[in-house]
């Protein structure tokens, strides 16, 4: 979507400013389902349940993730659902449930490689996937997702997917 709040919410919420992320994207969910712009509304409610994640806030979380996929898939917005469900991995990993995080990134990173394609939209995906291998005992497959990470990253030459490979790097090391 090509939205000015939706972007300043996600801008906010990557610069740490949480609260006030959170207050634009619940704003921008208001406004777009006030006019009926479905796809919209479905980015902004994603983006409001990552505010809630990053503030630990995971029962609000899911709970926008939750929606937030209903109104992906009814509005054919397969970026949507990828992020829906790559938000409920995170939240499952972040609430020590490793089974379903590997379950719901697989599904997400399905959905991407699927739709979108491009590796910078799912590094978060492999980064999860990774740590979420890890700490139930699949060190194999968690250095595979995260070499497959990083070479995506090295391959879009973007900052937040080499982030990503770099933090996971760090955690499966220690």
């Amino acid at each position: 979507p090509d939205a000015p709040g939706l972007y300043l919410g996600q801008s906010l919420l990557l610069a740490g400013r949480f609260e006030e992320a959170r207050a634009s994207a619940a704003d921008s969910v208001a406004m777009y389902l006030h006019l009926g712009k479905r796809r919209e509304a479905a980015y902004a409610v994603i983006t409001l349940g990552q505010c809630h994640q990053h503030q630990g806030g995971y029962r609000a979380a899911h709970i926008s993730a939750e929606e937030g996929l209903a109104l992906a898939e009814k509005t054919d917005f397969p970026r949507g659902v990828g992020m829906a469900l790559g938000l409920m991995g995170a939240i499952a990993l972040a609430d020590g449930a490793y089974e379903e995080a590997l379950s719901r990134c697989e599904e997400s990173l399905a959905v991407w490689q699927r739709s979108i394609g491009h590796p910078s939209e799912f590094e978060g995906e492999l980064a999860c996937l990774g740590l979420a291998a890890r700490t139930i005992g699949h060190r194999d497959d968690a250095w595979k997702h995260i070499v497959s990470q990083l070479a995506w990253a090295q391959e879009s030459q973007l900052l937040m997917p080499i982030l990503f490979g770099l933090s996971s790097i760090a955690l499966l090391l220690a």
